[in-house]
């Protein structure tokens, strides 16, 4: 029997941002680039709108990458190079049946690449037909602010950019609200959700475990590679004023608004050239996550709990390199799979977590401080 491909007989969707229209193909119903919020630069995100029937038959923009990618290794790993666009706040669905009430499990990816580079669909490995046909659950694979866009402190330059440090991260929880909102439309049980990502989306699920807005949007996490180092680069009590004074002054702004509008090749640029003199300084110039960032959606805790609330909520980490504690008071399932242990060796993690102060993310100290010197 030939595959099946249909678009015309595939019901609309009415989702709290609008009607959507995706379509079917070889058993799997596709919807693709569905805009879950909207933000401008620097800003926290806000729920999508749209008028009309969004066509969901095409991938949204990814992130503006800071440096180029370069084609490498395709023969093993296939890659897509895909346009970019700051307005990136899209994500993916695969799901084998549209029924409210079939209450499939839910999986939502969180790409590899730091906080700096990647996209969903980076990789053609990361297609969700097979979880949706062979897994009998739904694929989210989800694209948010990266680099400069998502992570650049300029919050001693107003309150309007208090949160900038954080804004990558505000819009995951921002879509992992819509699909909380949206996914029993397409089949899945908003109950039911687990996050996962590998290298930089592993430390992303590890953040979203302790960012008070995302509570109640996921109940599992799925950490691969992707876990915290015990002795991150720090970067004590310093802000972004000295690397957004120097971007304007090379970029010739004299009005922290200017950054704003200016292209984002020029902002990328101006980045590039004052970072590695203040970072040989021991200067801070961004990386990741800030400490102490707004109340509202997307702000981190601004320390480590001493008994993280995790394991009362009953929230699951599988983590596949636990020879790393990532979470103080996480609930750990399954057996440590990391090749720090030999073969036959690996120890069972189920359990809790080592007390606080084993490990946070590599140059992003969530708790403690803000991004380190590593920058993007």
């Amino acid at each position: 029997m030939g595959k099946i491909f249909d678009y015309d007989g595939v019901p609309v969707l009415h989702t709290t941002s609008g009607d959507l229209k995706g379509y079917f193909y070889d058993g799997v119903y596709i919807y693709k680039g569905i805009p879950y919020a909207y933000a401008d630069r620097f800003q926290m995100p806000v729920p999508s709108k749209w008028d009309g029937v969004k066509d969901a038959t095409n991938y949204g923009f990814v992130c503006p990458l800071q440096n180029q990618d370069t084609p490498n290794g395709e023969l093993m790993v296939p890659h897509r190079y895909w346009p970019q666009d700051e307005h990136c706040q899209s994500l993916n669905i695969w799901t084998n049946k549209l029924d409210p009430e079939a209450k499939k499990p839910v999986l939502v990816w969180f790409h590899g690449g730091g906080y700096a580079a990647g996209s969903s669909i980076e990789q053609v490995a990361y297609d969700g037909v097979s979880i949706a046909k062979k897994g009998d659950s739904i694929l989210v694979s989800v694209n948010h602010r990266l680099n400069i866009l998502g992570y650049l402190d300029l919050s001693p330059f107003g309150e309007k950019y208090k949160n900038s440090a954080n804004a990558g991260h505000a819009d995951m929880v921002a879509a992992l609200q819509w699909v909380h909102d949206n996914i029993a439309l397409f089949g899945g049980d908003p109950e039911n959700v687990t996050i996962f990502g590998q290298s930089g989306g592993g430390m992303k699920v590890i953040d979203l475990m302790q960012i008070p807005s995302a509570d109640g949007l996921f109940q599992k996490g799925l950490v691969m590679s992707g876990v915290m180092e015990d002795d991150p680069l720090g970067a004590g009590e310093k802000d972004g004023t000295e690397i957004i004074t120097a971007m304007m002054k090379a970029l010739g702004f004299d009005d922290v608004a200017q950054l704003e509008t200016v292209p984002y090749p020029q902002l990328a640029a101006a980045y590039a050239k004052v970072a590695p003199a203040i970072a040989q300084s021991g200067g801070y110039i961004g990386g990741g996550l800030l400490r102490g960032g707004a109340p509202e959606q997307g702000a981190v805790p601004v320390e480590r709990p001493a008994a993280s609330a995790l394991g009362t909520q009953g929230l699951h980490l599988l983590c596949q390199r636990a020879a790393r504690a990532p979470l103080a008071g996480a609930v750990l399932i399954g057996t440590a799979v990391s090749g720090a242990y030999p073969v036959g060796t690996q120890p069972e993690i189920e359990g809790h977590v080592p007390a606080p102060g084993h490990g946070t993310p590599r140059g992003h100290d969530v708790f403690k401080g803000k991004a380190s010197a590593a920058g993007f």
